[in-house]
């Protein structure tokens, strides 16, 4: 029944999403030798051939792999809230066109928040056309991206926010990939800069904002893959500042030092990713800001980093897969002085959805009962100090005044809030052979406590039903 399965995915390219638990899969794959994409730092994944597997265990994740022609999806979570979405996907070589609209009935914090007639939530979870061939691809329209070596979130661009509105440019070399993401952010309204002690009063009303980056993969080795990005925040009062900002190769670093008057937020970020026989280890090194001296007014590094392990059958645990990993942001990353500047769409951090001030000890087993079932659990420990995205910068900027100076705290100023979050999960992967077709049916769910700040437990449930049609 696998088998004929399989076959019908070599007619269509593969296509996993950056929310998808399949990612974690496709990673688990490489740390058991198979390697599904070349650049698996890059998220989306989009492939178009499967291999035989090597074992029992890369036959059971093989099997579970899917590209729907069609699909629904229901969450349910603890918060009494459902996200109904459906998935509409049309291809003809080299065009790939996918629409899923999603909705949301109840109340919780998650995108999208804005209610029809009261009643319930809803817009595009993706919304794009795609062009490829080998070497080069195109993404036009609405869709989600995350840079970086976790399948769970990273630091520079986590695919967390709400969908991005722009385009994805990519060319593949040999041994190399470049990338390029340009996206038009939403307007902000504000007329005051406000500092601690001072306030600078402009003439802005409304800013635009957008976001570029430029980034390039290497792949040295086989087993190495090393990525380096700059992504840029821009904007302002008077609109698309400059048409430099679409080459796709250019950095913007230079252009800023330059001409005196662009005034950007620029990040920078270096990852890789080593897969070894069983195991594999990752990394991730973001710098909002780094001081190549000592400052004047004891502006401190703004930086963020997390490094993971995974490992295949631990102490010789046949069908098992370990996933440990840390993350840590200092107290000022993502911040900026300039309100259009600040990381954030819609009020949702683009990078790491904890924001600024926090690490975090994330651990995850699963153990794969056979092709249909799995088991998991996971913890995560998290300390949150009171630093926020969106706390005014604590000097004057334009300019700097002398006597000013930033904190000696810049990770986790008090009070500190500590997390615990234990679970228990089950996922359930079941294909339903039909006449002309067939459907897999997967079940997703989950149940614990989540422990905040040592006060008491209170319960939580999540479960997904997707049924897509191949």
């Amino acid at each position: 029944m696998f088998s004929s399965f399989l076959i019908l995915f070599f007619s269509l390219a593969v296509y996993i999403p950056v929310e998808s638990q399949l990612g974690e899969g496709i990673n688990e794959l490489r740390v058991r030798g198979i390697k599904l994409v070349k650049y698996p730092n890059i998220k989306n994944y989009w492939f178009s051939e499967i291999p035989e597997g090597r074992d029992l265990m890369t036959n059971i994740l093989l099997s579970r792999i899917s590209s729907p022609v069609s699909r629904t999806s229901i969450r349910i979570d603890s918060t009494n809230v459902v996200h109904p979405s459906g998935f509409i996907r049309y291809e003809k070589n080299p065009v790939s066109i996918i629409v899923e609209p999603i909705a949301k009935f109840g109340e919780n914090a998650v995108w999208p928040k804005e209610k029809f007639k009261g009643k319930f939530a809803a817009d595009y979870e993706r919304a794009f056309i795609r062009l490829a061939n080998p070497t080069f691809s195109g993404i036009f329209g609405r869709e989600r991206f995350a840079l970086g070596p976790s399948s769970r979130y990273n630091l520079l661009l986590s695919g967390y926010s709400p969908p991005l509105d722009g385009g994805f440019l990519s060319y593949e070399g040999n041994k190399f990939k470049l990338s390029f993401i340009f996206s038009r952010l939403e307007d902000v309204k504000d007329e005051t800069l406000k500092f601690v002690g001072d306030t600078v009063h402009t003439d802005m009303a409304i800013a635009s904002r957008f976001m570029s980056v430029r980034r390039i993969d290497f792949l040295p080795k086989n087993w190495i893959n090393i990525g380096l990005s700059e992504l840029v925040i821009f904007g302002g009062p008077s609109g698309f500042p400059s048409l430099y900002y679409l080459n796709p190769i250019a950095l913007s670093y230079p252009y800023e030092y330059v001409n005196k008057s662009a005034n950007h937020n620029i990040f920078w970020d270096i990852d890789f990713r080593l897969d070894f026989k069983n195991m594999a280890l990752y990394g991730e090194f973001l710098m909002d800001d780094f001081q190549y001296g000592k400052d004047p007014q004891n502006e401190p590094n703004h930086i963020g980093f997390l490094a993971g392990v995974e490992i295949a059958d631990p102490l010789k645990i046949k069908k098992t897969f370990l996933w440990v990993e840390y993350t840590r942001a200092t107290r000022w990353l993502y911040n900026h002085f300039v309100p259009w500047q600040k990381y954030e769409y819609t009020g949702y951090p683009i990078g790491h959805p904890q924001g600024s001030d926090f690490d975090e000890l994330f651990t995850k087993i699963t153990y794969h009962l056979n092709t249909k079932l799995d088991f998991y659990g996971k913890c995560a420990y998290t300390r949150h100090g009171a630093g926020k995205i969106d706390d005014i910068w604590p000097v004057p900027e334009s300019p700097r005044k002398s006597g000013t100076y930033f904190p000696d705290d810049n990770f986790l100023l008090s009070p500190v809030d500590n997390y615990l979050d234990l679970r228990l999960g089950v996922n359930i992967f079941k294909p339903i052979r039909l006449q002309n077709f067939e459907i897999m049916a997967t079940f997703s769910g989950e149940v614990g406590f989540c422990k905040p700040s040592y006060k008491d437990y209170f319960p939580v449930f999540n479960a997904s039903f997707i049924f897509g049609k191949f």
